[in-house]
């Protein structure tokens, strides 16, 4: 799988890394010649944003590895999983 840590203790749940990975693999596509200089923001968040799409692949595999344990250890059907983001970045992660 593209987006999961080679090396990494992963949760044992295959069809949950499956789908992670393929959800992942979908937002590479999306995201990878996305042109950053036409967003409407300010500098700093289009140098945030563009570091992360240099290395796109390794943010996607740390915030897949995240995601995987998050919805492993949680009882909450992945259906019913509601995300938060927090925060006053960019709201990319």
């Amino acid at each position: 799988m593209e987006f999961m840590y080679d090396c990494a203790r992963l949760p044992r749940d295959q069809e949950l890394l499956v789908n992670i990975n393929s959800a992942a693999s979908r937002l590479f596509d999306k995201l990878r010649h996305f042109d950053i200089e036409a967003l409407d923001i300010s500098d700093y968040n289009k140098r945030y944003f563009g570091g992360i799409l240099v290395n796109l692949t390794s943010a996607l595999k740390l915030y897949s590895y995240i995601l995987a344990w998050s919805l492993a250890k949680s009882d909450v059907p992945i259906s019913r999983f509601v995300f938060l983001d927090y925060g006053g970045g960019s709201g990319v992660c």
